[in-house]
């Protein structure tokens, strides 16, 4: 918790921008001043410029799960399948840079982030698409990968259920990921692409506060603000792992966050609309909240 700041429950304000079936992968974009996010579900990636109102929105020939950005601000796109180059002009190109997992049918790539080493860290699950709809994830299928400027994966964890939250403290040191189907987020100590990763040592664990732990955003005194699967927030964990205050979010499958804004003090935050029995008009939609502490910029992919 923010230092000399006691609770407080926020509500986070919805944005004017399209539903997603399953929106997902927030990040800030230093170079455009501008949310990118991507649904899943229906196979989209958008760009909101808060600035000016500027919504841009491409379709993607197999489901996105993430966009990154290199150093020179390009753009990468995770797509089911593996890491490809985007070109945003026009209606977009997408030009295969690293196959993940692509010749089997029953995973896909989920969450992805880039670390303070430069690489991308990316995991894969069950897929829950099949060609006649959607499916529950039943298996422990997924493993988290690193890529770096080779595009050649680096395997680091196995047996994952669904890959969710990849934070690194400010000093680089520690790696905060979520296996959504274990209901549990872990630290493991981090070194780099190439030395690979520490035993994990638990941070939150199962049934600690209401839904299941999907994505995170981490802020500037390394506290997690951590998205929960069907509770309607996000919910604000300390460093020791205690559940403080807690931000309200009118849709109930909150799916992730991250901070944004010239301060960083925007957390913009997606949801999905799928998965429900009844959704309602905020199920799916893009939300944001003002807070007193800010995050920092994501980091960038080196080439």
């Amino acid at each position: 918790m923010p230092h000399g700041a006691s609770y407080q429950e926020w509500t986070a304000t919805e944005l004017a921008a399209p539903v997603s079936g399953l929106g997902e992968g927030p990040h800030w974009s230093v170079f455009d001043e501008a949310l990118w996010w991507v649904d899943i579900a229906w196979k989209k990636i958008h760009r909101l410029t808060p600035a000016t109102g500027e919504l841009r929105s491409w379709i993607t020939p197999k489901r996105p799960t993430a966009l990154i950005e290199d150093e020179a601000g390009g753009k990468l796109a995770v797509l089911e399948d593996g890491l490809y180059r985007f070109d945003m002009t026009g209606s977009g190109s997408f030009s295969p840079l690293c196959p993940i997992e692509a010749n089997d049918p029953e995973t896909r790539c989920n969450e992805a982030r880039v670390g303070p080493d430069g690489c991308l860290w990316l995991g894969t699950m069950q897929t829950n698409f099949t060609p006649d709809g959607g499916r529950a994830v039943t298996q422990s299928l997924g493993t988290l990968y690193s890529i770096g400027s080779d595009f050649h994966p680096r395997p680091h964890l196995h047996d994952i259920g669904i890959s969710n939250t990849l934070v690194w403290t400010s000093d680089g040191k520690r790696l905060g990921f979520a296996d959504t189907i274990r209901g549990r987020i872990d630290w493991y100590g981090f070194g780099d692409h190439a030395t690979g990763l520490g035993e994990a040592q638990p941070f939150i664990a199962a049934d600690t506060v209401p839904g299941g732990p999907d994505g995170s955003a981490i802020d500037a005194e390394d506290n997690v603000w951590n998205a929960r699967w069907g509770a309607k927030r996000i919910q604000h964990f300390d460093t020791e792992g205690n559940a403080l205050d807690h931000i309200s979010v009118a849709a109930t499958n909150v799916s992730s966050c991250a901070f944004g804004g010239p301060d960083f003090r925007t957390l913009y935050i997606t949801t999905a609309s799928i998965e429900l029995d009844q959704s309602t008009d905020a199920d799916g939609k893009l939300f944001a909240v003002e807070l007193p502490i800010g995050g920092r910029a994501p980091y960038l992919f080196k080439l």
